[in-house]
């Protein structure tokens, strides 16, 4: 088995400090073990061709149970309601990734009375941004 002594490879247009990781199996790229080279290059031709929802200000969309609402942990008074800028954690299972995100926006089922789905990410515009999105489109026409 052949691993890069850097142990991962940036990929273009990754945001400088927010350092994401996904382990990739390349080993169905090769006919016989690879040099240390050459799975470089496949994984930089890996990344240059897939979408990475690692990179960049992607939200993610979580559907949940509150679980101070269920029975087996309604004793415990540490569980809050998760509320606006609260930061969550999530787990990834498939890539055994875990993140800590900030709650912008919230999905709330009034005839249930609950939360049902939070998203987790960055606000995606401000109001500098629609203003300034907006005086570049009058200059531009």
């Amino acid at each position: 088995m052949v691993i890069l002594p850097e142990l991962y490879i940036i990929a273009d247009g990754a945001p400088t400090g927010d350092l994401r990781l996904a382990p990739v199996d390349l080993s169905g790229e090769f006919q016989a073990e690879p040099t240390e080279s050459e799975l470089r290059d496949a994984a930089e031709v890996y990344l240059a061709n897939h979408p990475l929802p690692w990179i960049g200000s992607l939200n993610i969309s979580v559907n949940f149970e509150i679980l101070k609402q269920s029975p087996e942990y309604s004793g415990i008074n540490a569980l809050n309601d998760v509320l606006l800028c609260d930061i969550v954690g999530v787990y990834f299972r498939a890539l055994d990734v875990f993140v800590q995100e900030k709650v912008v926006k919230t999905v709330y089922d009034p005839l249930n009375e609950k939360y049902t789905a939070i998203e987790l990410g960055v606000l995606q515009s401000t109001l500098t941004d629609v203003i300034v999105k907006r005086v570049e489109s009058d200059l531009t026409n």
